[in-house]
């Protein structure tokens, strides 16, 4: 299921800011926030994501109209997180990105 516009305007204005976003390993809210190993096709030679520049990249998506659908988490339960499937368009694999809103928060 796809996100209505108030969501999308929500996660980015989330993760454009320092103060609002995380990406803290939390046993009750598991992630893996891997940006470091992700080949940036648009950073200088052979470079990759950094912490802050994978947020930009999905502020970016997300305003260029990148499609957000759901999915329900186990950990913690119940919970919604919104995930993007972001090709940028190279012989790079898709990017999966999945985060979660919660207390004015975004988790990434």
């Amino acid at each position: 299921m796809t996100v209505d516009a108030q969501i999308r305007r929500d996660i980015i204005l989330l993760a454009g800011s320092l103060r609002t976003r995380t990406t803290a390993w939390d046993p009750n809210r598991p992630n893996r926030w891997e940006p470091l190993t992700v080949r940036n096709p648009h950073g200088i030679l052979e470079s990759y994501f950094t912490d802050s520049t994978a947020w930009d990249l999905i502020v970016n998506q997300l305003q260029s109209g990148c499609e957000i659908t759901t999915k329900k988490l186990r950990k913690p339960p119940g919970r919604t997180a919104y995930v993007m499937k972001i090709d940028l368009g190279t012989n790079d694999p898709v990017i999966y990105v999945k985060v979660e809103l919660g207390s004015g928060k975004i988790y990434g």
